[in-house]
């Protein structure tokens, strides 16, 4: 909820105690309160209207105090680097097997603090303080409605204001859950809302209860901020950073378990809460193991050094233990990431964002100075290995890795997943004094060097700048792989809209195609097809960093044209191919629309084939083009060598009453061919 515009340190003997405790063994939380919570039971169903796009005054979120996390031990451990050469052929290939579209808009808030949870046929996303239900498959809002006293939690809620939303789909209990948080300064309120579905439909019923999570230490009343949440297969958990309403030290970070039995039919949620008064900003892990009890989180203890906590007894007695890991060392990044425009975005670079445990392992990141000497934020993850700990042996290090910027960018805000086949994604924010801000991926496969992600992709760009000055960003974005197709990845985030506030957005895409038996193709060749070439070469169209290959348009009888050929070679014969899907980046300089055409060469009839028309527009937009073999057949786009061949034509038609269309620069980055085999 609140970011990091001061900073938050404790006296020296606190500091101290925290370097000791990161550097100690195995250790148990102590209990500060068990409570018993009765259920309010509310449908969807009976809101009218089901969609109600409601917009605040303008609130900001208090801004989060920050603890200085101290420097640790040193050890020669050490993160790998991003290699932009390393997917060729193989992955990343973005929005290829599925739709993406717009979440929820601007609401008011500053930042949105975007959350996602996918189903198997809905995704319910949360900002402040919005939450909006959509169709998977078509992108349709079904269902949006204010979080607060008169919203989602009417009848369960009773403070003034809230903030900090989080949801998760729950893959094992099948069931979608909602939190936010509900404060009152005032009167020293301190509580948490939490929502469970009563199926895998978030329209209808909900189970919703009221947290408590004000905590007294030392005579002080303490409330939670910045919460995590997460699920394992027989409990739920929230944790959070706790701050005085009035005086007194930071307070640590409280742990609220629940276990789910109760919380799936309705009845008396019972939660037990312990403190780490040395914690600071702990995610809780998504588990996507059915079997798993035990509940795990992890947060950056030293800079060298991560905190893991497992959360145990659901069942029967509820405790919390922590381990230290140690980590290669980094460096505290900017608070503000230079934007468009002189703009600068809050990187939140001393928190991890989110986590998740899969296998054994738990991932997270979170973002790092670029150097020593250059304080751009950079993003780190973390694999960290279990090793059956609590239980056996202890959690280390599996692997690390940054993903660096280009000279003058920034990436920041990561959320990271990784799916059944042993893919892992981040999805980032990109932002450099002439990128407002662009929504990012990269990603690795499980063959790939320890530490190594490939080359960064872009999955939209900004339309607008955000205002002069620093500015809120985030405060997270979420990150999952699709419970239905446990091959690909969602995510969500945000960008600016051309008014300079933000907005949200909602992409599928696969990294190897998620073992589903595809390829991802660079081009082997790109060409002026029509048009004036004007610069750039092949390399610029093999990775996604606004390097460009540009055309300017010529004077015809339809009107003003520019053309791009880019050609591909696969590697199996045709026989084998389900279908194609290409992917482009590819902008104009027109503030005006321009109409774009994809074309696919046929090799029987010697012609090309006009497959799709959409808008180009000057603000990064990505196109898709799917050739499925239900129509006409695959065999005539694909040569007998295994060659494809694509045109991208950029269009501004003559004008009303004669004269020529309007003269444009296409500019060709990022592209990618996806094709499909049978197994």
């Amino acid at each position: 909820m609140f970011a990091s515009s001061f900073k938050f340190l404790a006296a020296g003997s606190f500091a101290f105690g925290l370097i000791l405790a990161a550097s100690a063994g195995d250790a148990k939380l102590p209990v500060v309160r068990h409570q018993l919570i009765s259920p309010v039971v509310e449908s969807t169903a009976n809101v009218f209207p089901q969609i109600n796009d409601t917009f605040s005054a303008g609130p900001l979120e208090h801004e989060h105090p920050r603890f200085i996390i101290p420097p640790g031990l040193p050890n020669s451990l050490t993160a790998g680097e991003m290699d932009p050469n390393l997917h060729r052929g193989k992955a990343l290939f973005a929005g290829g097997r599925g739709p993406k579209f717009g979440g929820i808009g601007f609401t008011g808030w500053v930042p949105p603090d975007v959350k996602m949870a996918v189903g198997p046929r809905h995704i319910v996303q949360t900002v402040n303080t919005t939450i909006a239900f959509f169709n998977k498959d078509t992108g349709q809002k079904t269902f949006q409605q204010d979080m607060g006293l008169s919203g989602f939690f009417q009848g369960t809620a009773q403070a003034s204001f809230f903030s900090d939303p989080k949801c998760f789909y729950d893959t094992i209990a099948q069931r979608f859950f909602v939190c936010i948080l509900e404060l009152d300064f005032g009167n020293h309120v301190s509580k948490i809302d939490v929502a469970v579905s009563d199926n895998d439909d978030p329209n209808g019923n909900w189970f919703k209860y009221r947290v408590e999570a004000k905590l007294n230490v030392g005579g002080n009343d303490y409330w939670l901020d910045y919460p995590g949440f997460g699920f394992s297969k027989d409990g739920i958990a929230i944790t959070g950073n706790m701050f005085p309403f009035a005086s007194g030290p930071y307070g640590g970070t409280q742990f609220i378990m629940l276990p789910k039995d109760n919380l799936l039919v309705g009845g008396q949620a019972s939660a037990t809460s312990f403190l780490d008064s040395n914690g600071d900003s702990t995610q809780i892990c998504e588990t996507r193991n059915a079997d798993v009890s035990n509940l795990y989180g992890i947060s950056l203890s030293t800079l060298s050094s991560v905190m893991v906590y497992a959360c145990t007894g659901f069942d029967a007695i509820p405790q919390v233990s922590r381990q230290s890991v140690s980590t290669p060392a980094w460096q505290f990044c900017d608070n503000y990431a230079t934007s468009k425009g002189g703009a600068g975005l809050n990187t939140l670079g001393d928190r991890t964002l989110n986590a998740e445990y899969r296998g054994g392992h738990i991932l997270t990141a979170h973002a790092i100075a670029y150097s020593t000497s250059d304080t751009r934020p950079k993003i780190r993850w973390y694999d960290v290995d279990l090793h059956n700990w609590p239980t056996g042996g202890s959690p280390s290090l599996s692997q690390s890795g940054n993903v660096r910027p280009a000279t003058n960018q920034s990436y920041f805000m990561p959320a990271i997943a990784s799916n059944a086949v042993g893919d892992k994604t981040i999805i980032f924010t990109r932002c450099s004094n002439s990128i407002a801000a662009d929504l990012m991926i990269v990603g690795r496969t499980a063959a790939d060097p320890p530490g190594v992600m490939g080359a960064p992709v872009q999955l939209v760009a900004s339309t607008g700048s955000y205002r002069s000055g620093g500015n809120r960003w985030g405060d997270y974005f979420g990150a999952q792989p699709d419970p239905s197709e446990d091959g690909t990845f969602w995510g969500s985030g945000m960008v600016i809209r051309s008014d300079g506030w933000w907005t949200t957005e909602i992409q599928k895409w696969t990294v190897s195609n998620g073992g589903l038996g595809g390829a991802i193709y660079p081009p082997v060749g790109v060409s002026t097809r029509l048009g004036v070439y004007q610069s750039g070469t092949l390399a610029d169209v093999l990775t996604s960093d606004q390097q460009f290959y540009d055309i300017s348009s010529l004077p015809t009888i339809q009107g003003e044209v520019a053309a791009v050929q880019l050609d591909f070679t696969i590697n199996r014969p045709v026989g084998d191919v389900i279908d194609l899907t290409f992917s482009t980046q590819a902008i104009t300089n027109l503030t005006s629309d321009v109409t774009g055409t994809f074309f696919v060469f046929n090799w029987t009839t010697n012609n090309y084939d006009a497959i799709r028309s959409f808008t180009l527009r000057n603000n990064g937009n990505e196109s898709a083009l799917v050739v499925l073999n239900s129509t006409a057949g695959l065999s005539q786009y694909v040569s007998t060598s295994g060659n494809i061949r694509l045109v991208l034509r950029g269009l501004t038609p003559l004008r009303r009453g004669g004269g020529i269309g309007r003269p444009f620069l296409l500019r060709t980055d990022f592209s990618q061919l996806g094709v499909n085999y049978r197994r």
